[in-house]
């Protein structure tokens, strides 16, 4: 019994670090596949696969470990939840 996780009292279900979101461009409101960006953009995806779309740092991604730290991370919503972006 000793390994088993706590419970959550709101749920009744196991704690697992599982159900938490990590914090990667996959994951975050603003991470974007840089292949579906328009040209020029999306020439870049061979070496930087994901995009942020932030307006205050938008562009490719050398690596998703910036996401890990960036204060501007939001995690994802459900498709169709989100207005629309402003092209």
């Amino acid at each position: 019994m000793a390994d088993t996780p706590p419970m959550d009292p709101t749920i009744g279900a196991a704690v697992s670090s599982a159900s938490r979101t990590k914090r990667i461009p996959q994951a975050c409101r603003w991470g974007e596949v840089t292949l579906y960006q328009p040209f020029p953009e999306w020439l870049s995806a061979w070496d930087d696969p994901w995009t942020c779309c932030h307006p205050a740092h938008s562009g490719p991604l050398e690596t998703s470990d910036i996401c890990a730290t960036c204060r501007d991370w939001r995690p994802a919503a459900t498709k169709g939840s989100l207005p629309p972006r402003e092209s």
